[in-house]
């Protein structure tokens, strides 16, 4: 059997080495684009240092390929050609959808990326498609003609010609692509990458039910105590709102013109400087509806969330959502909306329409709400708000700013991609004109009330000419987590607590993170929770700044600015 193993072996590499070209090819374009874009001018000593990471993981890559081959050689004689084609196809496949991930997002296949794939509908897996099949993808073409060359029988000194080839295709790339990449690389193999992320995903998703089962057990010592007769409180949660395009925080376009009067009036107190947990929705949602936070010991299943805080003070809960009860077997944020008494999903996954909902189709549900005669609410709404695919959120008569105008301050890119920029825009303003009635309507219905607003994470629209729509890395660009907060306040509600709402205005510009407005909205409401920590509340006068954490591997938002972050750091919890 030694013998055979080694004659096979042999055989292979005389008359096969094109199969081993090929395979190499496909790892090494790919990695290679990989550690040369994310070099940003550090060539010698970070691209050296890359490579040599990789060479472990790579030899073992290729070692593999060559074991299985010869393996297939041996008792597959006839059929062995094409299982080894089957091998070389599935590497490029598996290595052309991290590359696909890696032109659009600056970083690899993620459990995050599960998150998104599994946890979207159809829609949204639609408009994700569209926003990001883009010219990027292009790079793919080379990469399979040069694939396809390498299969015809070659010589090493034309595979040699033929990597030459690649890493001139790479170096053009990188300077017309301009992709903004992370400064690490993830060197585990595609498929194991893949079956790792998805593996944590499912993990998170069905500890959280797990654990959201016999909830009110495991959570009868808590006590929430409230002394208001009266009271309706709404918490609004938005979608990609960017507070650099807001006419709130200074931005030069009129984007939030009613938001703005009220700020001018004085009945709206505005956050300046406030992060979101995470760039993307699901994980930042987690920690926006509860007390878990990135320091944690607990899950987020382990944790109270707000809609049974509100439910143990004597409130009347409402969870009314434009955006689809999608999550995971009823895990993650799903669990904690379903436990309000009253739910409003404007659709389910499983009955998509071809066309989203504007969010405007929630103001029945949100009227409806309002005038329900119980003495004490919390309301929670979910807008789509500014999600990605602009033009889909705003109905015609919002197109206020015309589609080839633009302004002397758009960077070179935005005036290159007007369109975009201006349809971002409209959603604002479609944004602004939906919280202002949400208010109108609010004042109305109670005396003693107040609506808190916040974006589940900000947005970048081709800002600071960084080449990218849509909710980046914070690495690529910090602004992708850089998010308004928003307050106002009835008139009896600010009578009544004057003295407070001063010093939430004292608090207007210190830094915060909205993983801790759960103990803010304790504060807001003034309720007395047994386990309420003043210094995470950006209403208390006890609120103590704090560095940020502001992603899954551990970044702090401070360090953003001015610093580098380490591989190393940046490599924990991939």
């Amino acid at each position: 059997m030694y013998k055979r193993w080694i004659a096979s072996f042999r055989g292979f590499i005389k008359e096969d080495r094109k199969y081993i070209y090929t395979f190499l090819y496909s790892q090494i374009f790919v990695w290679s684009f990989f550690i040369l874009n994310n070099s940003k001018g550090k060539f010698s000593r970070y691209v050296i240092r890359e490579y040599l990471k990789a060479s472990e993981s790579f030899l073992g890559i290729i070692g593999g390929f060559v074991l299985l081959s010869v393996f297939f050689r041996m008792f597959f004689p006839k059929k062995y050609k094409i299982c080894i084609l089957i091998l070389i196809l599935l590497n490029f496949l598996g290595n052309s959808l991290d590359m696909l991930v890696y032109l659009n997002f600056g970083t690899q296949i993620s459990p995050e990326m599960m998150n998104i794939f599994f946890e979207s509908n159809l829609n949204e897996a639609k408009e994700f498609t569209n926003s990001y099949l883009n010219k990027k993808i292009l790079l793919l073409i080379p990469y399979y003609i040069i694939g396809g060359l390498l299969l015809i029988k070659i010589k090493t000194k034309i595979f040699i010609k033929m990597l030459a080839l690649t890493f001139t295709t790479i170096i053009l790339a990188i300077n017309i692509l301009k992709i903004e990449g992370s400064t690490y690389f993830r060197k585990t193999y595609i498929y194991k990458n893949i079956s790792r992320s998805y593996s944590r995903y499912k993990k998170s998703a069905e500890e959280t039910k797990k654990l959201m089962e016999n909830f009110e057990e495991r959570f009868k010592d808590i006590k929430v105590k409230d002394e208001m007769e009266e009271a309706t409180y709404v918490m609004v949660i938005g979608e990609s709102f960017s507070k650099h395009h807001s006419s709130l925080y200074g931005y030069k376009r009129d984007t939030n013109p009613n938001l703005l009067n009220r700020k001018k009036n004085g009945e709206i107190v505005i956050f300046d400087d406030v992060v979101s947990p995470h760039h993307y929705t699901r994980d930042t949602l987690l920690k926006l509806v509860s007390d878990y936070s990135h320091e944690s010991e607990k899950s987020f299943g382990e944790s109270m969330n707000i809609i049974d805080l509100f439910k143990k003070a004597g409130y009347k809960t409402y969870w009314l959502s434009n955006q689809e009860d999608f999550a995971y077997n009823q895990a993650g944020l799903s669990s904690v909306a379903n436990r309000a008494d009253e739910v409003v999903f404007t659709e389910k996954s499983l009955s998509d329409t071809k066309v989203k909902m504007y969010d405007e189709y929630l103001i029945p549900h949100i009227k409806k709400a309002l005038e329900d005669d119980v003495k004490k609410k919390f309301i929670v709404i979910h807008l789509f708000g500014s999600h990605l695919g602009y033009a889909n959120r705003y109905p015609k008569e919002f197109s206020y700013f015309e589609k080839d105008s633009y302004e002397e301050y758009f960077s070179e890119l935005q005036k290159k991609n007007k369109v975009i920029v201006n349809e971002y825009h409209n959603s604002l303003r479609y944004n602004d004109y939906l919280i202002n009635n949400i208010i109108d309507m609010t004042d109305k219905s109670s005396k003693n009330s107040y609506l808190l607003y916040l974006s589940d994470h900000g947005q970048i629209v081709y800002d600071d000419n960084t080449d990218f729509v849509g909710n980046s890395l914070p690495t690529v660009n910090k602004k992708a987590v850089e998010i308004p907060l928003i307050v106002w306040m009835s008139q009896e509600y600010r009578e009544k607590n004057k003295e407070n709402v001063e010093k939430f205005e004292l608090n207007a510009k210190k830094r915060y993170s909205s993983e801790d407005i759960f103990y803010s909205i304790v504060d807001l409401s003034r309720l007395n929770y047994s386990e309420q920590i003043q210094e995470k509340s950006i209403f208390s006068e006890k609120l103590v700044e704090k560095d940020r954490r502001i992603s899954s591997e551990g970044l702090i938002y401070e360090s953003l600015i001015g610093a580098e972050k380490s591989d190393e750091k940046k490599d924990s919890n991939i």
